[in-house]
């Protein structure tokens, strides 16, 4: 029976004692040691590190130069190009920036023909609820695509997901979801395309922040990573595996306050 390289070493590993005069070890990094050590099949983090981590022959498997910008570029045409053509149509599955509410056209316009965040936009998707539809960013357009329809119950849901906002009661103006793109990731990154999904959202989260940071008024735009995954994931049409969530951010519009001045004269 052949044992696999990681879980060999592993059984080693089991086996070693460190010399008293390597290290002093307090409680904490004993359990966390004993804990990684305990376990044949290694902890998750680890198996995804060695499983994602690239050789000199997994190099050379990837796609060239030329092919990843065949493949860019065919990707980001055929987006513009299905935009246009509903745009021509006059149909209602797209939408300008022209006649979405104020916030969304002030947070995602600059977005979209920007070219660090249209460079992310083949590893990742950018999607926006807001109203009675859930919309996608398209690269190099300034418009939305529909995603799929939204209503006050999958609002509750999304909300729901999210611990530290499970119990508020009020429904927040709109949502933006960061959302991995794995399957669309793999064409070019192999099995790096998690990490490269991951980056994506990363940098797109960065420059959802450096819009908010320019505006005069921004929204209140507040961001989770910490979520319960199905609830999310369902609400977006994402299966969790090929497609996934990665931010939840929640957006509440600022509500103008009025100062009362009383009139004491007579």
């Amino acid at each position: 029976m052949s044992i696999p390289a990681d879980q060999l070493r592993r059984m080693l590993e089991q086996t070693l004692v460190p010399p008293t005069q390597v290290i002093e070890l307090d409680p904490d990094t004993i359990g966390a040691t004993t804990a990684r050590l305990g376990s044949l099949r290694g902890n998750l983090a680890e198996r995804y590190q060695l499983n994602s981590c690239l050789t000199k022959a997994s190099w050379e498997r990837l796609a060239d130069p030329e092919s990843v910008k065949t493949i860019l570029d065919f990707y980001l045409t055929t987006a513009a190009d299905g935009y246009d053509q509903l745009m021509k149509e006059a149909s209602r599955w797209a939408m300008s920036f022209d006649d979405v509410p104020t916030w969304v056209r002030d947070l995602l316009s600059p977005l979209s023909d920007n070219p660090v965040v249209v460079s992310m936009l083949f590893n990742a998707d950018l999607l926006v609820a807001f109203e009675s539809a859930l919309w996608k960013v398209i690269p190099n357009r300034s418009g939305l695509q529909f995603e799929g329809s939204w209503n006050e119950d999958l609002s509750r849901q999304a909300l729901s997901a999210v611990p530290s906002y499970s119990a508020r009661e009020s429904l927040p103006d709109g949502f933006v979801f960061v959302v991995g793109n794995i399957v669309r990731s793999s064409y070019l990154s192999g099995d790096r395309a998690f990490r490269q999904a991951a980056t994506a959202c990363g940098v797109l989260l960065g420059q959802i922040w450096a819009v908010l940071a320019g505006l005069p008024a921004p929204p209140q735009f507040v961001p989770a990573t910490q979520f319960i995954d199905h609830l999310v994931n369902d609400v977006t049409r994402c299966d969790g595996v090929e497609r996934g969530v990665q931010v939840v951010g929640i957006v509440d519009i600022p509500k103008p306050s009025f100062l009362r001045i009383e009139d004491n004269h007579g």
